[in-house]
């Protein structure tokens, strides 16, 4: 067998038994049958019911039927009776119950059905990446992660648009002559236009 072909066969999952099964206590309690039944029928009824839904099916000779249950030959001689039977088909010495039989069938029939969705729709999902990635390749760079080159134009070179700030525009109040307090006679003795503040401005100046 070819390697490829020996690929596609995969081994299909093995789907547990499922440990449940529906009983609508209505219709069941509605039969005649089982309402005809006395109290060691119905024992009986219910411990086929359980047995046939985890083995599919139990013996319809009374002795085997007492071993797998595990109880005396004479119970279920006398509990095996017409209205317990109504619930059952005898198919090759085995008592089957339709509607449990109707029931698994019905699990297993959803099981295969969403296990085959997940498969395909996986298969879907790795057809779609396969296309997108061959319409949009992606190229290898050496460079990834790092800057592409130098900032453009020179660190040093500042236009006449930085000096438009409020910072700047402040130093335009340098230079500016500050009236003098008229008020103030230090001041004024010393910078008015006083003879004292003439002489004082003279000195100062080394003259």
């Amino acid at each position: 067998m070819d390697t490829k072909d020996a690929k596609k066969i995969r081994p299909q999952p093995i789907l547990k038994p499922v440990p449940y099964f529906k009983c609508f206590a209505a219709n069941t309690i509605a039969d005649r049958s089982y309402r005809l039944m006395g109290l060691a029928e119905r024992g009986l009824w219910i411990s086929l019911y359980l047995e046939c839904w985890v083995n599919a099916n139990v013996p319809s000779k009374p002795a085997k039927l007492a071993k797998i249950l595990g109880i005396q030959d004479k119970e279920v001689e006398e509990g095996l009776t017409e209205n317990v039977l109504h619930f059952f088909e005898v198919r090759n010495e085995q008592l089957h119950s339709p509607e449990l039989d109707g029931y698994r069938a019905e699990f297993e029939a959803s099981r295969i059905k969403k296990s085959a969705g997940g498969i395909e729709g996986a298969k879907r999902k790795k057809e779609k990446a396969k296309a997108e990635s061959s319409e949009h390749p992606q190229q290898p760079s050496s460079t990834q992660g790092y800057p592409t080159g130098l900032p453009s134009g020179s660190l040093n070179s500042i236009t006449s648009n930085s000096f438009t700030s409020n910072s700047f525009k402040s130093n335009s109040l340098i230079g500016k002559e500050v009236p003098v307090a008229a008020e103030d006679p230090w001041i004024t003795e010393c910078f008015g236009d006083t003879a004292e503040s003439k002489e004082y401005k003279r000195q100062s100046r080394g003259g």
